[in-house]
């Protein structure tokens, strides 16, 4: 008897970079469902004997991932999040390909906290390095995920910054595959105190499709995604085209007009993109991320006494108790859109009056 989990697993091992089963999987209202009723046949009809042979009766070889792949979420860091899971990034599931599902190591609280991502060039300068270091860093300490590829260059200098913060890497390996090799200490130090995420099966390995398919969940999981150094034809140009497609801000970095290091930045500032100098340009388009960017890495709570909630806050704060909601679930009760309420949960859980767990937010005051 084949589980719903095994299901899910060879199921994503048939159509991952092929076909994003996300799409299809929105319209139903649960995993099991999803697997019973949806007409493979019809919406994928090139796939759809390999995917029911390999959802209903698996042959040994895919037998035997299934049961290496099972063994790998028996770790106690190990996940694997399906679009139903009230732990799947709600910003995700509003982009039009949404992966199925995501194998995750690490902190999976950090999925639907607030998130910016910082992509850039692999081939930095020392400047372009510490843009995103400075950045990264700033960003954090207010509270706010760093969210990035894992690839050399500027994806690494932000990822490196904000360890301590919290940061999440979606690779476009495997989630047990170590790539590039250089990375493996960073990769390490990620399923640590951060979070290692990847639509593709385990065992994969990298293939270059595989990358910019990656990008549209670095976007996706964002409120914004912040360009440093891209040139003329970078391929960080393709996660700027992606945040634009999914309505999220895309902040650029200008840089020097007589190099090629920053053309596409330059680029994108001509064709919309807002030109950033500062952390204040950015927070200034999230102005419910509050606080002194100078020191607002905020160790302790401010005491309720001295603390004023909005109108807003309060309304958000009157419909959570000791029992979590997600953000999918307060989005229904109050029709918000999803990227204010994410901000509104942020500045309540700075504020002390929320805390965020697993499977969402509780009360704490």
């Amino acid at each position: 008897m084949v589980t719903q989990l095994e299901k899910l697993i060879a199921l994503n091992n048939v159509t991952t970079g092929h076909v994003s089963m996300g799409r299809y999987a929105t319209n139903f209202n649960s995993l099991a469902a999803f697997l019973t009723d949806f007409d493979f046949k019809k919406a994928v009809p090139r796939l759809a004997s390999k995917i029911r042979s390999a959802i209903d009766n698996p042959d040994r070889q895919l037998n035997r991932k299934l049961k290496r792949d099972v063994a790998w979420l028996d770790n106690a860091d190990c996940h694997l999040i399906s679009l139903f899971d009230p732990e799947y990034p709600a910003l995700l599931k509003q982009i039009y390909d949404p992966p199925l599902c995501l194998f995750a190591e690490g902190n999976v609280a950090l999925l639907n906290q607030p998130q910016v991502a910082i992509v850039g060039s692999r081939r930095a300068t020392s400047v372009g390095r510490k843009i995103a270091t400075e950045f990264a860093t700033k960003l954090s300490q207010v509270g706010l995920v760093i969210t990035s590829g894992m690839a050399t260059g500027i994806d690494a200098a932000g990822h490196h910054c904000a360890l301590e913060q919290g940061t999440i890497a979606v690779l476009g390996t495997g989630c047990d595959r170590i790539y590039p090799a250089r990375h493996e200490r960073l990769m390490m130090r990620i399923k640590e105190k951060g979070l290692l995420i990847s639509e593709y099966p385990l065992g994969r390995e990298a293939r270059s499709y595989q990358f910019p398919q990656r990008n549209r969940i670095v976007t996706g999981m964002s409120l914004g995604t912040l360009i440093v150094e891209a040139a003329e034809k970078s391929g960080t140009l393709i996660s700027a085209r992606l945040a634009m497609e999914q309505g999220r801000e895309v902040f650029a970095v200008p840089g020097s007009i007589y190099g090629n290091q920053s053309f596409g930045c330059h680029k994108l500032i001509q064709q919309g993109a807002k030109l950033v100098q500062s952390i204040e340009d950015i927070l200034e388009e999230f102005p419910l991320v509050r606080g002194d960017i100078s020191t607002s890495i905020l160790p302790t709570l401010p005491a309720a006494d001295n603390v004023q909630l909005d109108s807003s806050e309060k309304a958000i704060l009157a419909l959570l108790s000791s029992m979590p909601m997600s953000l999918d679930e307060l989005f229904e009760a109050t029709s918000r859109p999803l990227s204010e309420i994410s901000l509104l949960m942020l500045s309540m859980e700075m504020k002390g009056f929320v805390k965020l767990e697993p499977t969402g937010y509780v009360r704490s005051r």
